[in-house]
């Protein structure tokens, strides 16, 4: 795994340039509130890169309410919040979008025991 380090100058100019250019083209363009998919929030508690919890709400916010799936936010995790084991992703992604698959989603697989899952 490659990670590519920032000096806090450059850190800064992405946040403050990149970061606020793309949230307001966004914003301006009302992206969110056109999209006509299923949209689900996964964020950090511990998030020091972003404010992801505050862009989940505002997110929630400008989605079409009949598309919101809602907000997972996982108790320890920083940026890289589905990365790790705190967080069963598959889970969270079956959850939130079960509703939205005609026929219904099959039971989950285990992959080692080649059971069902509870």
């Amino acid at each position: 795994l490659a990670i590519q380090v920032f000096s806090p100058e450059e850190l800064g100019f992405r946040l403050s340039r990149w970061l606020e250019y793309g949230a307001d083209l966004l914003e301006r363009r009302s992206v969110v509130k056109e999209l006509r998919l299923p949209m689900l929030a996964m964020v950090g508690d511990l998030d020091r890169l972003l404010p992801s919890v505050d862009e989940a709400a505002r997110l929630r916010e400008a989605c079409d309410p009949a598309f919101w799936r809602g907000t997972v936010t996982v108790q320890g995790a920083g940026h890289a919040s589905t990365l790790g084991n705190r967080v069963d992703l598959l889970d969270e992604i079956r959850n939130a979008f079960a509703a939205d698959f005609e026929p219904p989603l099959s039971p989950r697989v285990d992959l080692v025991g080649r059971g069902e899952s509870p």
